[in-house]
């Protein structure tokens, strides 16, 4: 099943994972276009942290299923083009237009708190 971000249900499916949630805000606070996974990876790893999981473990699961899941789904709907060779590149900025519908602030308030300090 396709999600389509013009629906609300859309919107709820994309904006139900914290990791592309994170995704989406560090690309409408950047206002760049283009991300390396490296980049897109660090975002999501200053933001989550597993009891027991070392550094690495950590970028290594996260690089996984930004790869794997997260970066297809994105890609599928139009936010993200992701070349495989580990650019990623913002879709006509897609994703600044569909978080002006739905502010992902609002989604993660302690990153509202925290970009406050």
């Amino acid at each position: 099943m396709t999600t389509d971000p013009k629906t609300i249900d859309g919107l709820f499916d994309l904006f139900s994972d914290e990791q592309r949630r994170t995704l989406c805000l560090h690309v409408v606070k950047t206002e760049k276009t283009a991300f390396s996974l490296d980049e897109l990876v660090d975002q999501v790893a200053k933001r989550e942290s597993k009891a027991g999981e070392g550094t690495e473990e950590r970028r290594t699961r996260i690089e996984a299923e930004l790869y794997h899941a997260h970066l297809p789904k994105m890609e599928d709907v139009g936010l993200v083009e992701y070349d495989g060779a580990g650019t990623v590149r913002c879709a006509d900025c897609a994703i600044a237009s569909l978080c002006e519908t739905f502010d992902p602030d609002e989604a993660i308030p302690e990153l509202r708190a925290a970009s406050s300090n």
